[in-house]
């Protein structure tokens, strides 16, 4: 259930409880952002340079789950705004449970983890250069909806395995200053 709001509804989503984020970014910019508090939806809204979003985004407070916070945060950082608060990152979780793996992108963590590749069919650019292609913020919120979907079933693998404090104590705070 993927939908299309303003951006004041999708940083209220974010600010309500530990929700799930993905960026879409063209040409260097953040042109939008997508939450999923989980349950296969998401919220996306197209975003100005600055506002309540990038207010969220930068708020340690606000527990946020990504896919490859260091990006995500290299992209924010570069546009003027910045990325804190992060308490999973589906990356690093994938490789902390599989090391020997090289392939960690939401499709095939989202076929391992969850049985189906839940942005099959969303591909980046496939319609590049159509005259009616559909806009590219139902991937971004797909993305938010995968996250959201992951976090509960790799954060208990983590936590079975015994890798949270190598997670929470290492791997989450060196993802920033990599």
């Amino acid at each position: 259930d993927l939908t299309q709001v303003d951006a004041r509804k999708v940083a209220s989503a974010l600010r309500s409880g530990a929700a799930a984020v993905a960026l879409r970014v063209d040409d260097g910019l953040v042109r939008g952002a997508a939450v999923s508090a989980g349950g296969a939806q998401a919220t996306y809204a197209p975003l100005e340079v600055s506002g309540p979003v990038h207010d969220a985004l930068l708020d340690e407070e606000v527990d946020k789950h990504v896919h490859d916070a260091k990006v995500m945060e290299r992209v924010l950082t570069a546009t003027g705004g910045g990325l804190d608060g992060v308490s999973f990152d589906t990356l690093v979780a994938g490789y902390l449970l599989d090391p020997a793996t090289t392939v960690y992108d939401l499709g095939s963590l989202s076929e391992r983890y969850l049985g189906t590749d839940l942005l099959a069919g969303l591909e980046e650019g496939e319609d590049a250069g159509q005259l009616f292609a559909e806009d590219p913020w139902r991937r971004t919120a797909a993305e938010a909806a995968a996250v959201g979907l992951l976090v509960p079933v790799m954060g208990e693998r983590i936590d079975k395995e015994g890798l949270r404090a190598l997670l929470d104590d290492v791997e989450l705070p060196l993802s920033s200053v990599l």
